[in-house]
C-alpha cells in the first residue's frame, strides 16, 4: 500500500509575502496543488500534507477537504521532525514516499520509481545538475555506494562540487522509516532535524540504500522565490504551448501567449498575441481569437470569431458567431449560431438566439433575445431596481431602435419594432411599433440662460 506525505510547511520567506511559499499561484492553480495532482496520478490509497496550523484555513479554501490529510507541524524544527508528525496517520504496513510541496513539475513516475525500487530499504530520487547550488548532494564511496546526503549548508568545497543531488523524494517503509527517525540528531549548521539524515543511519545499520535518476532533471526544480516561480511557469506555459501547436493551433507569437488555464482546441484554430486563457476553454475547429482578448470558462463554435480586446467569461458561443472588437460577454451568457455582438456591447446572463445581433454599444442583461432580432447602439436592458434583478424576454424578429431603454421585467412580442429614443415599461404583446417619445416642439426666440443674464 503507497502512502504519500508531501511537506508544505514552509514559510517561504523569500517569497516576500504574507501567503505562503505553496500557496502562490503557479498558471491556474496552486504551486502545491501541481505536487497534489502529481501524487494523486500516482494512486496512493492516502496522501499526508504537512502544514503550519495558520494555514489551515488557506488549505481548506483551496482543496477539495477528501483529497488530502492536513497535518500540522506545530513548530518548525526541520523536514525529520515535519515527517515525524505524519507517522501517527500512516497505515503500519505502507510504502511512503515523501516530497517536497514546491517541486510542481514532479511526475507520478518518479513517484512510483521511489515506491518500488527498493521495498527493503530507502530509495532516493536523483539528478544530475549542471548547478547544483542549494541542494543536497549524494555522497558515494569508491564503490559508488551511496553512503550520506549532505546538505548544501552543510557541505565542504569537494562535496559542494558533486553534481549528483537529492530531489527530496525518497521512498521508504513506514516500519524502516519510524525505526530511523527515532535516531536523528541536530548535528548540522541549522541545529534541527533532517530527513535526509536518515541515509547515513540507514548504511551505519546496514540497510541497502539505492537511488533512481528523474528523466528531466526539471522535475526537481523547487521554488524558493517570485523569479524561481516565473522561471518555473515560463516552462510550463512553454510545454503546454509546444503541445498545442502540434494538436494544430496556429499561434502568431508563441511568446506572446499566456496559457494559465487548459485549453482544447479544434483544427485550424489561430489565436492572435497576448491572448490569456484561465479556466477550462474550449474552441471548436477554425476559430480565431484577436489580439488582447481573455478567454476564462468559455466554449466557443466552430469558425466563430473574437476580435480583438473582448472579454469571455463563463460563457458558450455557438458557430459563426463575431464578438468584438472591445465585447465583454459575462457569465451566464449563451449566444446561439451566428449572432454578432459588436465593439462596446456587453451582455450578462442572456440568451440570443440565431442571427439575433447587437452591434454596438448596447447593454444586454438578464435576457432572453429571439432569432434574427437586432439590438440597436445605445439599447439597454434596465434589469436591476436597486434590490433585484429581472428578466426580459424579446421575440424573434424584433427590432429595437437607437437608445431605447427597456425596463424589466418585460416581454416584447416578436415581430415588434420599438422606435429610436422609446422607453418601455411595458408589455408589447403584438408585432406593434412602439413609440414612447414626446412630441418635438421649436420654441421661437427663445433666450439661453448665458445670454439672459448679461441683458439688462
Amino acid at each position: 500500500m503507497l502512502e504519500v506525505v508531501v511537506l508544505a510547511a514552509g514559510a517561504g520567506t523569500r517569497m516576500r509575502s504574507r501567503v505562503p511559499k505553496v500557496f502562490h499561484t503557479l498558471l491556474d492553480s496552486p504551486i502545491l496543488a501541481h505536487v497534489v495532482r502529481a501524487v494523486q496520478a500516482a494512486s496512493p490509497a492516502r496522501v499526508h500534507v504537512i502544514i503550519q496550523p495558520s494555514m489551515q484555513e488557506l488549505a481548506e479554501q483551496t482543496f477539495d477537504h477528501d483529497a488530502v490529510n492536513w497535518v500540522h507541524q506545530e513548530s518548525q524544527d526541520g523536514t525529520g521532525h515535519a515527517v515525524l508528525q505524519a507517522i501517527p496517520h500512516v497505515t503500519k504496513d505502507a510504502t511512503v514516499v515523501i516530497v517536497t510541496g514546491d517541486t510542481p513539475m514532479l511526475s507520478a513516475q518518479s513517484i512510483q520509481k521511489a515506491a518500488s525500487a527498493c521495498p527493503e530499504g530507502i530509495t532516493i530520487v536523483t539528478a544530475e545538475l549542471d548547478d547544483p547550488c542549494g541542494y543536497g548532494r549524494i555522497e558515494r564511496d569508491s564503490n559508488g555506494k551511496v553512503i550520506t546526503i549532505i546538505e548544501d549548508k552543510d557541505a565542504s568545497q569537494t562535496q559542494k562540487a558533486i553534481r549528483e543531488v537529492n530531489s527530496g523524494v525518497i521512498g521508504v517503509s513506514r516500519k524502516i522509516l519510524e525505526q530511523l527517525l527515532d535516531r536523528l540528531t541536530r548535528n548540522n549548521a541549522q541545529n534541527e532535524l533532517y530527513l535526509t539524515e536518515i541515509v547515513q543511519l540507514a548504511v551505519e545499520t546496514e540497510i541497502p540504500v539505492q537511488t533512481v535518476s528523474v528523466e528531466d532533471p526539471d522535475e526537481i526544480r523547487g521554488i524558493n522565490d517570485r523569479v524561481e516561480l516565473a522561471e518555473v511557469e515560463t516552462i510550463l506555459r512553454s510545454r503546454r504551448v509546444r503541445e498545442l501547436m502540434r494538436k494544430g493551433l496556429t499561434l502568431r507569437d508563441p511568446d506572446r501567449f499566456d496559457l494559465r488555464g487548459n485549453l482544447v482546441t479544434g483544427i485550424d484554430c489561430v489565436v492572435d498575441v497576448n491572448v490569456l486563457i484561465e479556466g477550462e476553454v474550449r474552441l471548436g475547429d477554425g476559430v480565431y481569437i484577436g489580439p488582447g482578448s481573455v478567454l476564462r470558462n468559455t466554449e466557443i463554435g466552430t469558425d466563430a470569431k473574437v476580435l480583438e480586446y473582448s472579454i469571455l467569461e463563463s460563457a458558450t458561443v455557438g458557430k459563426r458567431c463575431s464578438i468584438g472588437p472591445f465585447a465583454r460577454i459575462r457569465p451566464g451568457t449563451s449566444l446561439a449560431d451566428e449572432v454578432r455582438v459588436g465593439n462596446f456591447v456587453e451582455v450578462k446572463a442572456s440568451q440570443l438566439g440565431t442571427r439575433a445581433k447587437a452591434s454596438h454599444l448596447a447593454y444586454i442583461g438578464d435576457a432572453n433575445i429571439g432569432a434574427n432580432t437586432n439590438i440597436g447602439a445605445g439599447a439597454i436592458t434596465c434589469n436591476f431596481d436597486g434590490e433585484r434583478k429581472h428578466q426580459t424576454v424579446i421575440g424573434d424578429d424584433v427590432f429595437v431602435g437607437t437608445n431605447s431603454t427597456l425596463i424589466a421585467p418585460l416581454n416584447v412580442h416578436s415581430g415588434a419594432f420599438i422606435a429610436a429614443g422609446t422607453t418601455v415599461t411595458r408589455d408589447v404583446k403584438s408585432p406593434s411599433l412602439v413609440v414612447s417619445r414626446t412630441r418635438q416642439r421649436e420654441i421661437q426666440n427663445w433666450v439661453p440662460p448665458t445670454v439672459r443674464r448679461k441683458q439688462p
